[in-house]
């Protein structure tokens, strides 16, 4: 695994792989919802969504 430092005037800010790095860094979407599972649904159906979690009911994180 590759690892990503991040470091600034010499001090060690980070140190994270690569995917933690890009999943820290993405943007996303916050959707709080009344019908999880449906939701989930439409995001995969309809708007071929396919990388998104649920965070804590009712709410779904989309990236």
């Amino acid at each position: 695994m590759n690892k990503v430092l991040i470091i600034d005037d010499g001090v060690l800010l980070e140190e994270n792989s690569m995917a933690e790095l890009e999943k820290k860094n993405s943007k996303y979407i916050l959707l709080q919802v009344s019908d999880v599972p449906q939701a989930s649904l439409i995001l995969v159906q309809k708007f071929c969504v396919k990388d998104y979690s649920v965070q804590r009911t009712p709410w779904i994180c989309c990236i």
